[in-house]
């Protein structure tokens, strides 16, 4: 271990000191093209459009993409293909579902048309061109679905491959307009999706979603209604999901209590769900009132709890739905009249047996042909340990920790039930210990990794994202659900970076993507060691004060300097990206990029300069005000960033939806004021790094394995002017500065040193 000294002077001072220093995405196959070129199809062309034809006795989904599929390339040309029942034009896209297209079918009838590879198949389509396939229509393409929502799917992908994303509404992705569109010959076939019922939970939206449809883009409802879910339904099948759990906070009123809201579903063919703590499709925040109802307990009120959910169940009849199973609280509690998880077996058994009663006498007498849906959730896992027996078709959902790590999945008996398993996961979440409901901070690799996991166990029935408000998840969403209809690609670890960088690819720019991907997975990589939420080092329920952080500003390079040194590389990575969204794109930019990644970093800065500077006027540093001002400052530049993301982003467009403090926790609020102390007797001081009281005055121990470096902070406690001078007492000791001058100005009254060895030249010591 090698003793090492050096010398620092100070010039206007009689003074020296002494230091001893101890030693991506599947493409459909069709090209796309805006030039002509022999037997494509001309969708776009100089001079002419093809039309667009759909049997009106399809389903309403499929009309209702065929429409969407219209304005999509509206957005595209500036021209509006015409939607069809009867004429075929010279050419003409027949969009349909296999036994409710006339014309589909008759072209399956002259073996002109091949379906075998989807028919009778779960969600599948099939996209070709064909050559006079009837007299008049020189060539038409075909859109084909095994059922409706296979039909919209394939509608939609083929959408998506023109250059309309799936997000180009939810987040302003305006699609690059195009002069023509061609489709080169030829055909793609889809498979069965992965999953078989794969969606999103609305929850939590109370600072989002819920104020923006009620008092911006739905105010005629108040309230999260059909016009809202309207986009969410389509947002869905643009994404080839076929599953909601409705929002359901105490600050929304009801799915099934708003007018439109059920049929909207109904046309988008979307399934109606219900999350974990909502059996029978029942909102328990707003629909059970213990004032009139008496309480929910199906030990001493059984005869009202079951006749709320048989209301439900009548209600429901003829709807495409899924009936969560079992009971909980009111909200997200326990069940009441137990005393513990052994005793509530079997209260639960029979309230199960008691909802498939009600299930089979009013919805279908075959109750196991019925979507039912167990969530083994907090409580609930430990009564389905204690010896809980579901009928057999029950699906298990298992759920994540709520922070993304999934606590069980089946076991080999458990995986040949029939009903199959499925999974509940967070990227959102309110609750204890503490919530992460402001920004995106899930990694999308810890996503991939449990995800495919859980895929692995046999967790193909159900995948259901717990996505808050949807804005700002908008990468985790897409992720989620391209991983839920098509896992294959995920086997691959590394595949999560491609997709990503695929997804900004489509999303912003080409151009930059991979820099863009950089950034955002370096974005996660902080987020994932610590959420921007979580940096005030409190709690909630019971909610605390913040408090000090753990990353220490001493010790190991002063690691929360570092951290926010790599925040701040992300800030000017985004800054100097940003005037290239400046006239295309310019608001996707914003709320994909721009804020989450200045959001998170402001929020680091904002606690880790507070407490910078807490340490500091305990050191007597003149530079702690300079520190408390800058994370007064991050503070200040989160609410402008929000204001913008409000009310000047896509011109007022989103205005409510994003909150910079949801629930008003202590993370969310100003920095604390620094107390008073008292008045320093020395100009100024010198901090070593990783001192003590014992060695006051020594740096720690230097080795030519892991060749350290260390600091020296010399600074003002006194608004003074002091030169100084350092001198190292051997040429192998290595200084950061030499010398230098301290003032009273901020950013000028400290100066670190830092202290490394020259190996090359240190001589050798035991």
């Amino acid at each position: 271990m090698k003793q090492l000294a050096f010398r620092m002077h100070l010039l206007t001072m009689a003074a020296s000191i002494f230091l001893l220093l101890p030693a991506a995405a599947q493409q459909i196959g069709l090209g796309i093209s805006e030039q002509a070129a022999a037997n494509n199809f001309p969708l776009v062309a100089s001079g002419r459009l093809a039309n667009l034809l759909t049997d009106s006795t399809d389903a309403s989904v499929v009309q209702i993409a065929a429409k969407a599929f219209c304005n999509d390339i509206a957005l595209l040309t500036g021209k509006q293909l015409p939607l069809q029942h009867q004429a075929m034009g010279k050419y003409t896209v027949i969009a349909g579902t296999i036994g409710h297209n006339k014309w589909i079918d008759a072209l399956v009838a002259s073996k002109r048309l091949n379906v075998t590879a989807i028919q009778g198949k779960w969600e599948c389509f099939t996209i070709s061109t064909l050559q006079h396939p009837f007299p008049g229509t020189a060539r038409a393409l075909i859109i084909a679905g095994s059922d409706a929502r296979g039909t919209a799917f394939g509608i939609f992908e083929l959408s998506k491959q023109l250059g309309v994303q799936p997000f180009y509404w939810w987040a302003d992705v305006s699609p690059a307009r195009k002069k023509a569109l061609y489709i080169s010959e030829g055909s793609y076939t889809s498979s069965p999706p992965a999953v078989q019922y794969r969606g999103i939970f609305l929850n939590d939206e109370d600072w989002g979603l819920q104020p923006w449809a009620a008092k911006t883009f739905e105010p005629e409802t108040g309230d999260i209604g059909p016009k809202t879910y309207a986009k969410i339904f389509e947002l869905l099948l643009r994404l080839k999901a076929n599953l909601i759990w409705p929002a359901m906070h105490e600050v929304t009123k009801p799915f099934f209590t708003i007018p439109g809201n059920v049929q909207m579903a109904e046309d988008y063919g979307i399934v109606i769900g219900s999350s974990h703590a909502e059996p029978m499709l029942r909102t328990n925040t707003r629909e059970w009132h213990s004032n009139t109802m008496g309480p929910f307990n199906y030990v001493t009120n059984k005869p009202a709890v079951y006749q709320y959910w048989k209301e439900r169940v009548i209600e429901s009849k003829g709807l495409n739905a899924m009936y969560s199973m079992g009971m909980r609280g009111v909200h997200d509690s326990k069940m009441e009249g137990v005393k513990d998880a052994k005793e509530a077996v079997p209260l639960l058994q029979q309230i199960v047996q008691d909802q498939r009663q009600l299930l089979g006498t009013y919805i279908h007498k075959n109750v196991t042909s019925i979507p039912q849906v167990f969530t083994a959730y907090k409580e609930v896992l430990e009564i389905y340990d204690n010896g809980l027996q579901l009928p057999d078709d029950i699906t298990i959902v298992w759920p994540d920790d709520n922070y993304g790590y999934i606590q069980r999945l089946s076991n080999a008996a458990e995986q040949q039930r029939k009903g199959g398993s499925g999974v509940y996961y967070h990227a959102s979440y309110w609750g204890r210990p503490h919530d992460y409901l402001w920004l995106s901070s899930q990694h999308p690799a810890l996503i991939r990794e449990e995800m495919m996991k859980a895929y692995q166990q046999g967790a193909t029935k159900l995948w259901i994202l717990n996505v808050g408000d949807i804005k700002p998840l908008e990468y985790n969403i897409e992720m989620f659900l391209d991983m839920a209809y098509q896992t294959k690609p995920f086997t691959q670890s590394s595949y999560v970076q491609q997709h990503l960088q695929q997804w900004l690819a489509s999303n912003l720019s080409h151009q930059y993507a991979a820099q863009m991907s950089r950034i955002m997975w370096h974005y996660y990589q902080l987020a994932f060691e610590r959420k921007p939420e979580f940096m005030g080092w409190s709690q909630t329920e019971p909610t605390t004060k913040t408090s000090a952080t753990a990353y220490n500003h001493f010790y190991y390079g002063d690691e929360a300097a570092k951290r926010i040194h790599m925040y701040e590389q992300l800030q000017k990575a985004v800054q100097q990206l940003q005037p290239n969204f400046s006239l295309h794109r310019a608001d996707a930019f914003y709320q994909l990029m721009y804020y989450p990644v200045m959001g998170a970093a402001l929020m680091n800065k904002k606690w880790l300069y507070q407490h910078k500077a807490s340490l500091y006027q305990q050191q007597q540093r003149l530079s702690a005000t300079h520190y408390a001002a800058k994370a007064t400052a991050a503070y200040d530049s989160i609410a402008l960033l929000t204001r913008h993301y409000n009310t000047t982003m896509s011109g007022g467009k989103w205005q409510h939806m994003m909150s910079m403090q949801p629930r008003n926790l202590p993370v969310f609020l100003p920095t604390p004021v620094l107390p008073e102390i008292a008045k320093p007797s020395q100009a100024w001081q010198l901090a070593i790094e990783a001192a003590d009281s014992i060695h006051r005055n020594q740096l720690p121990a230097f080795d030519d394995i892991f060749q350290q470096q260390y600091f020296i902070d010399m600074y003002l406690c006194l608004p003074q002017t002091i030169n100084w001078q350092a001198t190292a007492s051997a040429d192998w000791i290595q200084l950061s500065h030499a010398n230098g001058t301290l003032n009273a100005n901020s950013g000028h009254n400290e100066q670190r040193i830092v202290v490394n060895i020259n190996w090359a030249k240190a001589p050798l010591q035991n």
